[in-house]
C-alpha cells in the first residue's frame, strides 16, 4: 500500500485512473446485462437503472488511489508502531490497522468509564512515530459485551465519546469497528431479546444503539472515517445466496447476526449527509476474482437495501453513493483457489483495481511486523508479491 509509487509523464494520475477503471466497469456490466435482457439490480424496487442516486456511478469517489491496509494476528499497539516505525515502512503497505496498549480497543464498548484522558495518553506516543509512507492508519475498536441494549447505555457512549476526542487529535486516518465478538456476545439476539420482546422491538433497539454510537464517535470527530468489517448485510437472508451464485463460498449466517447486522446499519446511517465516511469493510474472504470483487462491491451498496432492511426509507436512495465499498483478503481462506504467495498476490491486485479506496490484508499465518505472533516471520516470496499487487494500483 504505498501511495508514493512513481508514475510514467504520460499516465493518468492515481484518482483519474480509479475512475476511467470504474467507469470501464459499470459500461461492461451495463453492456452485459442488456445482452442477457436483465435488469442491472435487481435487489429491491427502489433500486433501478434509471434512478442515477442508486447507480454504480453515483457511488462514493475515491479520494485518490486504493490503499493497501495491513492487519492480522500481528496486529502492534501504539507503542511497537512508535518504536518501529521505519522497520514497518520497508513493508508494501500505506497503512496499518493498530490497537491502543492495556487492552483499550476492547475497553470502549463496555460499562466501566475511561476518561478523555487515559484515550488521549494512550494515543499520544504516535505524535512521535515519525511515520513517512505508512500514514493511512486505522484504530481498532471492538465489540464488547455493555450489557443489555436495553439497559442505560450513557456509559459505553461516552466512552466512544472520549476515545474519538483523543483519535481526532493525532494523524489517524479513521476507526476500524471490528464486529466480530471475540471478548462474549455483544449483539446475541438471546442474550438481549428475551422474556416478551419481540424481534422487531430487538432489532429497532439494535439499530438504535448503533445510531447512538456512531453520533457519539461523530460528536467529537465529526469527519471520522468509520470501517465496519462487516457490513448490515450479514443478517439479510438474501446475502448467503447472493455470493453463493456469484462464485464465492458463503454460509448462510443471517439468524445468527440478525441484531449484528441492524447494529452495523444503525451505525452506518448516522453517517449518511455527514462528513462522516462509511466504509463497509467487505470481510468475504471468499472473493478472488475482479467479478468477485465487483459483484462483492455491489452487494455492499445494495445488499443492505433488502425488504426486511431497518434502514430508513427516506436515506435508502442515498445509501449507495454514501458507502465506501473496502475488501478484506485473509492469507489463510479455506476457499478455492488455496492461498498461497502467488493466489496472494492475485486477489490483493483484484481486490485493489476493484475497490472504491480501501483492501486490508488480514493475516494469521506469517509474522510481518515482528511482533512476536505468529511465530512464523513472513516469507520474502509473500512481501513481494503484495508488493507487486501495491505498486501494479498505481
Amino acid at each position: 500500500m504505498n501511495s508514493s509509487a512513481p508514475h510514467n509523464a504520460h499516465e493518468y494520475p492515481p484518482r483519474r485512473k480509479m475512475l476511467i477503471r470504474q467507469l470501464a466497469v459499470v459500461i461492461a456490466l451495463a453492456t452485459a446485462c442488456v445482452l442477457a435482457g436483465t435488469e442491472l439490480f435487481q435487489v429491491t424496487p427502489e433500486s433501478t437503472v434509471d434512478d442515477p442516486v442508486q447507480s454504480p456511478s453515483a457511488s462514493a469517489a475515491p479520494d485518490s488511489g486504493p490503499l493497501l491496509i495491513k492487519h492480522g494476528w500481528d496486529i502492534p499497539d501504539v507503542s511497537f508502531v512508535t518504536s518501529n516505525a521505519k522497520s514497518m515502512e520497508r513493508m508494501p503497505f500505506d497503512g496499518v490497522v493498530m490497537r491502543m496498549d492495556d487492552g483499550l480497543s476492547s475497553a470502549v464498548q463496555r460499562q466501566e468509564p475511561v476518561g478523555h484522558e487515559v484515550f488521549r495518553n494512550a494515543l499520544a506516543p504516535l505524535k512521535n512515530a515519525d511515520l513517512k509512507s505508512l500514514k493511512h492508519n486505522f484504530l481498532i475498536v471492538y465489540s464488547t459485551p455493555a450489557g443489555d441494549i436495553f439497559d442505560n447505555w450513557s456509559t459505553p457512549l461516552d466512552n466512544y465519546s472520549n476515545m474519538a476526542k483523543a483519535a481526532s487529535a493525532t494523524d489517524l486516518e479513521g476507526i476500524f469497528f471490528d464486529n466480530e465478538e471475540y471478548f462474549g456476545n455483544a449483539l446475541d439476539e438471546d442474550a438481549n431479546c428475551s422474556g416478551e420482546r419481540t424481534i422487531d422491538q430487538c432489532r429497532t433497539q439494535a439499530f438504535h444503539r448503533g445510531h447512538n454510537v456512531m453520533n457519539a464517535i461523530l460528536s467529537s470527530w465529526p469527519d471520522a472515517r468509520i470501517l465496519i468489517a462487516r457490513g448490515p448485510y450479514i443478517s439479510a437472508p438474501e446475502t448467503a445466496d447472493h455470493f453463493n451464485k456469484k462464485g464465492m463460498e458463503f454460509n448462510d449466517i443471517a439468524r445468527a447476526n440478525v441484531l449484528r447486522g441492524d447494529f452495523a446499519a444503525g451505525m452506518a446511517s448516522a453517517t449518511v449527509g455527514k462528513n462522516a465516511q462509511y466504509i463497509d469493510g467487505g470481510q468475504v474472504y471468499s472473493a478472488r476474482t475482479i467479478q468477485n470483487f465487483e459483484a462483492l462491491r455491489s452487494w455492499q451498496k445494495y445488499g443492505s437495501l433488502t425488504p426486511g432492511s431497518l434502514i430508513p426509507k427516506d436515506l435508502r436512495p442515498h445509501w449507495p453513493g454514501s458507502t465506501s465499498a473496502a475488501f478484506g483478503v485473509y492469507d489463510a481462506s479455506p476457499s478455492a483457489p488455496a492461498m498461497d504467495h502467488e493466489v496472494w498476490g492475485t486477489t490483493l491486485t483484484n481486490a485493489l483495481h476493484t475497490t472504491d479506496r480501501y483492501v486490508w490484508a488480514y493475516t494469521e499465518r506469517h509474522d510481518w511486523w515482528g511482533t512476536g505472533h505468529p511465530n512464523t516471520s513472513v516469507p520474502s516470496t509473500w512481501v513481494a508479491a503484495a508488493r507487486q499487487a501495491r505498486d501494479a494500483a498505481g
